[in-house]
């Protein structure tokens, strides 16, 4: 027994040690590093696991380099074809919305994301606001309808989606659909046949084998967007499944926030999405007056659209996070499901706090994984020391992903407040400019305020032993989660 014992201990012990060199030779981002060789060391053989199916980065460092590259070829080779790819607003009109100028000109260096003025935007409410007026404009597709969601799962409003679609591709309507293949590893084939019989053109998100034994993957495709006609877009938290409408009586309320826009921003939503679909298809499509249509006489409504993914060389999703929390000087209210933010977001959000702005934000009291609720809420004692007050949404779980700053800026999109989002998954965010759009998301924030609970910071600061530990756990892994 000792002889066992002693080999497969000296096993443990140099497979860790050989983990640990590889993890540091990768050279990634000192925060991950450690998540990575804490679980390598800490967790026998469950941590090696860990870091074999979600730390490597050979996939990132060569298929999405590649993609990164031909997507800016691609850019490159468009402008000249889609005139909004250049900055095309007055210098003056940009030099008036000091200080936000600096996060304009961030974006368009970033992420070719240009200011759009002409757009106008409609708050849509959880699934029952969403899915009428989705539904709505679909039937309305006169050239084509393009979907990219993480999550298709069947129900109700798959169904209902399924019928629109098919009907409209019987009519001649060109339909594109991206699903990722482990967000939709529920969606039967069944279905996806059904679509693909019809005419319409259905491609999986980076495929994983036997994709219905995993439960997460690296590098996947969180973006929610709908294009119509090139007219008309939405994006937000939504996807497509019965537990994000309330009206089909699910055990818990789903609270979520989405865009419907038209203008000239809808064309930036068009130019991620195709450039996505080239990705997984390996097909062009041609720039076209359809694909690309003169969207003018909208109203004034400043936006800009944002994309993140592990192609990109700068972290622009990031970068406009942190920059609009620094420029704060009244107040920042955040809503998020998950908050498992890099360094540079809680510091900013700190150093606001203590610079005398009001900071806020608002999470789930219970989400959808308890390993992450214990991970959020060990990012919660230096925010809660400094004044930043939080809430726990308690009507049900709360998705949204929403910013507003100051009454002016705000944002909506696919992206949660965690190193996922940021740094290992394809997110797409809408940045808006206007005080009265912000007025109304900030009315839509204190209204789930009002089902929400502040937590007392004599009574956080109690909280058990137990607690503080699970936390502290959870937060050293928070990274690779």
């Amino acid at each position: 027994m000792s002889i066992d014992f002693s080999f497969w201990t000296l096993f443990y012990f140099l497979s860790s040690l050989i983990f640990g060199i590889i993890i540091l030779l990768e050279k990634k981002h000192p925060v991950k590093a450690l998540a990575y060789l804490a679980a390598v060391f800490l967790l026998p053989v469950a941590g090696i696991l860990l870091y074999l199916f979600f730390g490597r980065d050979y996939r990132k460092r060569k298929l999405f380099s590649r993609k990164g590259t031909v997507d800016a070829r691609q850019i490159s080779q468009w402008k000249a074809g889609i005139s909004f790819l250049a900055p095309n607003v007055d210098a003056s009109f940009i030099q008036s919305m000091v200080p936000y100028d600096k996060i304009i000109r961030l974006l368009y260096s970033n992420d070719h994301s240009v200011l759009t003025t002409n757009n106008a935007c409609n708050l849509l409410r959880n699934g029952e606001q969403l899915f009428p007026a989705l539904f709505a404009d679909c039937r309305r597709a006169k050239h084509h309808i393009h979907l990219e969601f993480f999550i298709v799962e069947e129900g109700s409003i798959a169904t209902e989606l399924a019928g629109i679609l098919l009907e409209r591709a019987a009519a001649g309507v060109s339909v594109r659909f991206i699903y990722d293949d482990i967000g939709s590893r529920k969606l039967s084939d069944h279905y996806i046949s059904r679509l693909r019989q019809g005419g319409i053109l259905m491609c999986p998100f980076m495929p994983v084998r036997f994709v219905r034994f995993t439960d997460k993957v690296n590098y996947r495709d969180h973006r929610k967007i709908v294009i119509i006609d090139g007219k008309i877009a939405y994006t937000g938290g939504i996807n497509i499944s019965d537990r994000y409408d309330n009206r089909l009586k699910n055990k818990v309320f789903w609270r979520d926030t989405q865009l419907r826009i038209v203008g000239d921003a809808v064309l930036s939503f068009q130019l991620r999405f195709l450039l996505n679909w080239q990705f997984v298809s390996g097909n062009r499509c041609s720039v076209t007056p359809e694909f690309f249509p003169d969207t003018s006489g909208e109203a004034v409504l400043p936006m800009q659209v944002i994309a993140g993914g592990p192609d990109y060389d700068q972290p622009g999703i990031v970068d406009m996070y942190a920059s609009a929390i620094a420029l704060a000087t009244r107040r920042i209210a955040l809503t998020t499901p998950y908050f498992v933010p890099p360094e540079v977001i809680q510091r900013a959000l700190i150093a606001a706090a203590l610079s005398g702005v009001e900071v806020e934000m608002i999470v789930p009291y219970r989400s959808d994984s308890r390993m992450l609720d214990w991970a959020n809420r060990a990012f919660f004692d230096d925010m809660i020391e400094a004044g930043v007050k939080i809430y726990y949404y308690k009507k049900g779980f709360i998705h949204s992903k929403t910013m507003v700053v100051d009454d002016f800026f705000c944002t909506i999109g696919t992206t949660n407040l965690d190193y996922r989002s940021f740094d290992i998954d394809f997110e797409i965010n809408a940045v808006i400019y206007s005080h009265s759009f912000s007025v109304e998301l900030m009315k839509d924030f204190c209204a789930d305020k009002e089902n929400s609970v502040l937590i007392d910071k004599n009574a956080w600061k109690s909280r058990t032993l137990v607690h503080r530990f699970a936390e502290s756990v959870a937060r050293l892994l928070g990274p690779v989660l």
